[in-house]
């Protein structure tokens, strides 16, 4: 019985293309089409569309968002002067940092009677403006990052179905 066996899809012109940069020398690691692909067979070519440069741009974006907020610390200096030089404070420095509880945080200050010390609390707790906007920013960080991992390693289907993120 004689079998008719169908050739291999990189036999012929311009099948490479079809299979997502995949050919005889791209799986061996070698020719023009390795350097367009990844290991697990993402094209980075997605990234030079536009819809796969927004999503990095989202993702670096992201990254600085809550890098920025989540490392943020600052420093309030005061100064309180008496009526008697000697019991006042002229270099108080006070240190607030992410989440920005300032209710927490307090320091001395010079009473100004006897020499006595009050203590002396911020105002304000501004913790949860601070850690939504940090949520938002890594929940925009890992979506990011997905949405990129599927136009890079699913590239195909999406353009088959094009309902992705």
């Amino acid at each position: 019985m004689n079998q008719v066996r169908a050739p291999a899809p990189w036999t012929e012109p311009g099948a490479c293309r079809n299979l997502g940069g995949f050919g005889p020398r791209t799986l061996r690691g070698g020719g023009e089409g390795s350097r367009d692909t990844l290991v697990a067979g993402g094209q980075f070519r997605v990234v030079k569309e536009p819809l796969g440069f927004v999503k990095v741009l989202q993702w670096v974006f992201a990254i600085f968002a809550f890098a920025t907020c989540g490392s943020y610390t600052g420093e309030l200096r005061l100064s309180v002067e008496c009526a008697n030089k000697t019991e006042s404070a002229l270099n108080i420095e006070v240190e607030f940092e992410y989440p920005f509880r300032l209710h927490q945080v307090y320091f001395d200050a010079p009473s100004c009677v006897k020499g006595g010390t009050t203590k002396i609390f911020l105002v304000g707790d501004y913790s949860s403006s601070a850690e939504f906007f940090v949520t938002v920013a890594v929940f925009a960080f890992l979506y990011s990052m997905g949405a990129l991992a599927t136009y890079i390693f699913l590239q195909n289907k999406y353009r088959e179905n094009n309902k992705g993120p």
